[in-house]
């Protein structure tokens, strides 16, 4: 290898090593009880769940009489209805929300959070641009640390890649600074967001630095889903970069994790298929992939990803169309 090559690789790896190590300090345990609360009972990928939970939540503050229980929980009951698609319900709901007669800040500012999202659902990005921007400044200025996270990192969803490296920084310097968990939780999910967007860009090595700071930071949190996410998206930059045994390692064990976890294996396994045929160990992946095909439904493997895995069979093979396995679920 030459000797410039390896002088950046091994600036890239002390990088990669130190953002992966550089957890930071415990943080204290600061959250009040309702903020934590309303955390634990969303769910995101049980909205009608989380809905049920929350309507359950809200119908308890409004018996009590906490006005701004009441609107908050209501903000979240109304995203719940929008991730299933119910965006008429959810305009009610934070309409309702926003007319209960309250002056607390984090209310009005979930509203303004809500509303931007909702109106990015329904494809007006400028209006949505300006809610998430009114949301920022007014949860800054009240000292509503996760919420001008919350915001900032939706900005950095919804805007051109330079303004979103803008809000991204924005919203990292709010989360690192703060000793309370649900802000630093916005680490993980700003570093996350900030890799797939330099992965758009061709930038894998900065994306994988990326991924690797995201992880540091769920580490602490200590959910097991979620670092496999950010694991398998550092491993995914990782074969990119042209160090597929390295990236091959991780989705092995991702995939024994996930299994007895009992989560979804397709897109690891579509992952180590890649992973091998980088390692031009055509016979290995042609394999992995005939096993994935016997039991796709076993395995959590959509329709497309049983799609991909046969595509990658006839490219293997240079014959037709697979006939391994079960029909496509």
């Amino acid at each position: 290898m030459d000797q410039a090559l390896r002088h950046v690789r091994y600036r890239f790896f002390l990088a990669l090593a130190f953002t992966y190590l550089a957890c930071g300090r415990l943080y204290a345990q600061g959250t009040p009880p309702f903020e934590q609360r309303l955390a634990q009972e969303f769910n995101y990928d049980d909205p009608k769940g989380t809905e049920a939970r929350l309507t359950a939540l809200a119908v308890e503050a409004e018996k009590a009489g906490d006005v701004a229980a009441l609107a908050e929980i209501l903000t979240q009951v109304a995203r719940a209805q929008a991730l299933q698609g119910n965006l008429e319900q959810a305009g009610g709901t934070l309409d309702r929300a926003a007319a209960l007669p309250t002056a607390a800040v984090r209310p009005h500012v979930r509203v303004l959070i809500e509303r931007g999202r909702l109106l990015r659902r329904q494809g007006h990005p400028e209006q949505a641009r300006v809610s998430f921007e009114k949301a920022y400044e007014t949860a800054l200025a009240a000292g509503e640390s996760e919420l001008a996270a919350d915001a900032a990192h939706m900005l950095a969803l919804i805007l051109p890649f330079e303004e979103a490296r803008v809000w991204t920084d924005r919203g990292m310097v709010i989360a690192e600074r703060s000793s309370d968990p649900t802000v630093r939780h916005w680490v993980g999910v700003l570093m996350n967001n900030w890799g797939e967007r330099l992965d758009e860009q061709g930038d894998h090595q900065g994306a994988a630095l990326a991924f690797a700071r995201a992880l540091a930071s769920r580490r602490l949190e200590n959910d097991s889903a979620v670092i496999r996410e950010s694991e398998f998206a550092l491993a995914v930059q990782l074969r990119k970069l042209d160090l597929a045994s390295q990236a091959l390692a991780i989705q092995d064990r991702l995939q024994q994790e996930a299994t007895s976890a009992k989560e979804p294996v397709g897109e690891i396994l579509i992952e180590r298929v890649e992973c091998l045929k980088t390692l031009n160990r055509k016979d290995d992946a042609r394999r992995v992939a005939e096993e994935a095909l016997r039991s796709p439904s076993t395995q959590g493997i959509t329709a497309k990803q049983v799609d991909q895995l046969r595509s990658v069979l006839r490219d293997l093979s240079g014959a037709g169309p697979a006939t391994t396995g079960e029909k496509s679920p």
